[in-house]
């Protein structure tokens, strides 16, 4: 059976928390409920986890690595593909996608997939969140 978990970001404090109850106006927190107005939209668990065990929920970055990506008509096939990607959720899709950029430059949105046949090795790790680490997800110059 698939776990459905949220957690909402409290602006105030500047903090992520785990929902233990939602209704329109509140969210429950540590066996105490808030107004709904202290916190950002909260933030589906997808039911995915990084390469260490991190649950993976949207508003989240993961750097996503492809080990020895193959692609013939990519000026740089055979190498190694390194790209940082926002978890969302798609509502026209009724998916949860990725956007990002690639390391080298460049970005895209797509499917949350988190294996490609075109590498030897697929490796995920959640490194923020859209609310503390905005930064990731900047394009490099």
């Amino acid at each position: 059976m698939k776990t459905i978990k949220f957690r909402a970001y409290n602006k105030e404090d500047k903090k992520m928390y785990a929902l233990e109850g939602i209704t329109d106006n509140h969210f429950m927190v540590d066996n105490h409920w808030h107004t709904r107005d202290q916190f950002e939209d909260p933030q589906q668990y997808t039911g995915l986890k990084d390469k260490n065990g991190i649950e993976i929920y949207e508003g989240d970055i993961i750097k996503y690595i492809r080990f020895n990506w193959y692609c013939p008509d990519h000026p740089k096939h055979n190498t190694d593909l390194i790209s940082f990607c926002e978890i969302f959720w798609d509502e026209e899709e009724h998916a949860f996608r990725e956007r990002g950029r690639y390391e080298s430059g460049g970005g895209w949105e797509g499917y949350l997939r988190f294996n490609d046949d075109r590498a030897d090795i697929c490796k995920i790790q959640v490194i923020g969140n859209i609310y503390e680490n905005p930064e990731l997800l900047e394009k490099k110059s």
